[in-house]
């Protein structure tokens, strides 16, 4: 069975009426509602609607929403009398999409213009892919960064392939708004899992790759933008946290696979926990780099690496920390010495996330 990934030009617009159905879950957002619709409703070359959830917001956001809808019949609001979570709202939004095409975009982010015309000439040219996702623009506040759709072009990958360039990096490395779903599949494999409040983005999406298969495109999509609360958190810090989600969230999609990828599912379980025990270790390296490791937290996340995959003691990364332990007095003047380290890992990393395409990548 050839897997290799199907590389291509940029594609013509998918057909005008193409249907994209945008849930917008909103949250004490209203302020960022006109912008977030307003970059949907501008989207040329398909015809969209958009559903706005308010999950019982005391700022005022239902009326916004509503004076939204009132102007343009494409919208329409849903107002929660109770607050249900962000995960229940998700889903309530997803099972009520009627379009070919599905995209999750919360109240405070932005489409690129172009990007569901984009998405969905894929879906048209590649009836098997599930889902297509494109680059994310991080954003703090306006004006936007201005969007770069640079070659456009695209890559199709089968899913299970897709699946194992993930588990070798140890993320999903998408962030979510970038995304859009073939309705069918995401209604069908189902949404987030409640369980998975922090890691649900990247549990749904593996358990599409094992149904689907995966398109990338070559362009900006959409724009995230970071509050300062969650910017002056330590990334070090919570880094523990975040590697145990993770493996939650492997380890759920991996079980929910279907029965004729469930073999290939264990194989790719245990590369996801090699994965993720490298990611660790490497952050861990980068954490010496700047001088923000204590011995505390590296102590837990080596014990956790360790847990997760037995061999963690014999990788590289393992080797590559022990030398920068060794040296922890001397970092900032030891730090010119890892930039050949660094650059390599990039590669390594850029090497796995794109195989089969990553050079490509690198010169587009």
């Amino acid at each position: 069975m050839n897997r290799s990934p199907k590389r291509g030009a940029r594609l013509p617009p998918g057909p005008a009426d193409a249907r994209v159905s945008v849930v917008v879950p909103c949250y004490n957002y209203g302020h960022y509602l006109e912008g977030c619709v307003g970059s949907v409703l501008s989207q040329e070359g398909v015809d969209v609607d958009v559903l706005i959830i308010d999950d019982a917001s005391p700022d005022g956001s239902v009326e916004i929403a509503k004076g939204i809808a009132e102007r343009d019949e494409r919208v329409q609001v849903l107002a929660h009398e109770r607050n249900c979570g962000h995960i229940a709202t998700y889903n309530e939004g997803l099972a009520l999409c009627k379009g070919d095409y599905t995209v999750l975009l919360s109240a405070d982010d932005l489409l690129v213009p172009g990007a569901l015309a984009r998405a969905t000439a894929v879906f048209v040219r590649y009836p098997k892919v599930g889902f297509v996702y494109g680059r994310t623009v991080y954003f703090t506040k306006p004006p936007l960064p201005a969007p770069s759709t640079r070659t456009g072009q695209h890559v199709v990958w089968d899913g299970i392939e897709w699946a194992r360039s993930r588990c070798e990096i140890g993320r999903g490395g998408i962030v979510s708004p970038e995304v859009v779903a073939r309705t069918e599949l995401q209604q069908e494999t189902g949404g987030y899992r409640p369980e998975l409040p922090h890691s649900g983005d990247t549990e749904m999406w593996l358990r599409f790759a094992l149904r689907a298969d995966v398109a990338y495109v070559d362009a900006d999509h959409a724009y995230y933008r970071v509050h300062a609360a969650s910017m002056s958190k330590s990334q070090f810090s919570t880094a523990l946290a975040d590697a145990r989600e993770r493996t939650r969230a492997y380890a759920s999609a991996f079980e929910d696979a279907p029965a004729d990828v469930a073999s290939e599912a264990v194989r790719l379980h245990e590369l996801a926990t090699r994965g993720i025990a490298q990611e660790i270790l490497w952050g861990v390296c980068r954490a010496y780099d700047r001088g923000e490791a204590d011995e505390e937290t590296v102590g837990q996340l080596v014990d956790f690496a360790s847990e997760i995959y037995p061999g963690a003691h014999r990788l590289g990364e393992y080797r590559r920390l022990r030398l920068r332990r060794a040296a922890a007095g001397l970092a900032p003047r030891l730090a010119p010495l890892w930039f050949p380290d660094l650059a390599a890992h990039r590669i390594r990393l850029l090497q796995r996330s794109f195989a089969g395409n990553w050079w490509w990548h690198l010169r587009s």
